[in-house]
């Protein structure tokens, strides 16, 4: 309870009737000041949530320092203390003091049951993994990396059996078959897996960069697919180029045509392949293929072209494929297979990349490994930061 700066008992009558100048000049600060706290008072019996939200909007303007009180009050409130001591270690994220940003994280990370949205849980474990890492403490960042993928990839034996069997489906049959016969999704362990992933192809853990990559990449392209099955925009999913061919004969066509444009062969298979209703596709498909592999050996019709064409087309799996990084993946597994030496595999990725336009900077790094094999030192790691939204 605030008390007024001034008690009527302490004002004798006399003092009041010789000096009411006086007496005026005081009440009127005394009514600045009750002006003045009048705001605090009701600021500190905000809800927390409100709080939490006028410091987010402060933290997006620049305001740290208000934006840190408003969080120390949401904090006080005791409701949203968990999401209060992550947003306080936001802002000495943002002015780098990267000790006092671990603590405030590590205290919230205590309090992650009491959560008022526990998808913010996996941000925190994100947030903190980074952390670390720009701390060069990268034992706690894979130990935390680790926490988040255990979330929904449990590390029981049955997990790491089907990893391992996926592993060696890829580098021995490639991915093609991988992604026929593996449709996984997840919904929060992208990022996780995505960087770690990364991390052990720069510390040369090769197998384990697979297995990660591969989670991502086939939960994305599940995720994409059984979108375009749900839209009816695509029905069936085809295992070879024959079975492509019956299913949409219009891609196979112009896809091979311009394979061999680009390679140089010149019109007489372009009028083979442009029959549509080739006799024994099978083998006149194979037959083009290999008359391609004649100029260029490293050249592989993939199905995974199909799969990221129909996808590029529409908004909607066109930023699932973007957000989830899946070119910057399918790069990193196609060099990762090829310094393994598993070179059909590697080269099977590396050539859609290669081809894909939409893949941007990820094609013309495929396009060097194709070349050129080499472990590529261009790493984007520990680049996360601290994403304050509505």
């Amino acid at each position: 309870m605030l008390l007024s700066p001034f008690s009527v008992g302490d004002i004798g009558a006399q003092d009041v009737a010789s000096d009411t100048g006086e007496t005026s000049a005081k009440g009127d600060s005394a009514q600045e000041t009750t002006d003045e706290l009048l705001p605090m008072v009701a600021e500190e019996r905000s809800p927390g949530w409100l709080l939490l939200e006028q410091g987010k909007r402060l933290y997006r303007e620049g305001d740290y320092g208000e934006a840190l009180r408003k969080f120390l009050l949401a904090r006080g409130s005791g409701t949203y203390a968990p999401e209060a001591n992550y947003l306080i270690g936001s802002i000495f994220d943002t002015d780098n003091d990267l000790a006092l940003a671990v603590s405030q994280m590590r205290e919230a990370l205590d309090q992650k049951d009491f959560f008022y949205d526990q998808n913010d849980v996996y941000n925190l474990y994100m947030t903190l993994a980074n952390l670390y890492y720009r701390q060069q403490n990268y034992h706690e960042y894979e130990a935390t990396m680790l926490k988040v993928i255990r979330m929904e990839l449990p590390a029981t034996p049955e997990t790491l059996r089907k990893g391992l069997q996926i592993r060696n489906m890829l580098q021995k049959q490639g991915i093609d078959n991988v992604l026929y016969y593996y449709d996984d999704s997840y919904s929060h362990i992208i990022p996780a897996l995505n960087e770690l992933s990364l991390y052990y192809y720069k510390e040369a853990h090769y197998n384990d960069a697979l297995r990660l990559s591969l989670y991502s990449v086939i939960s994305t392209l599940s995720q994409g697919i059984g979108y375009l099955k749900q839209e009816q925009y695509m029905t069936l999913i085809p295992q070879t180029p024959d079975e492509l061919y019956t299913i949409n004969p219009e891609y196979i066509i112009d896809k091979l045509s311009t394979d061999l444009e680009r390679v140089g062969i010149d019109y007489p298979f372009e009028w083979d392949i442009r029959d549509l209703s080739l006799k024994n596709p099978k083998e006149q498909l194979a037959g083009i293929i290999a008359k391609i592999r004649e100029v260029d050996p490293l050249y592989q019709f993939s199905l995974l072209g199909y799969y990221l064409n129909s996808l590029e087309q529409y908004p909607v799996t066109w930023e699932l494929l973007d957000k989830n990084q899946l070119y910057r993946q399918l790069y990193f597994i196609g060099s990762a297979l090829s310094i393994q030496g598993h070179m059909d595999s590697a080269n099977n990725i590396l050539n859609v990349l290669n081809y894909q336009p939409q893949a941007g900077e990820w094609s013309f790094r495929a396009g060097s490994q194709l070349r050129q094999s080499f472990i590529d030192k261009q790493i984007p790691l520990g680049v996360l930061s601290v994403q304050i939204t509505d």
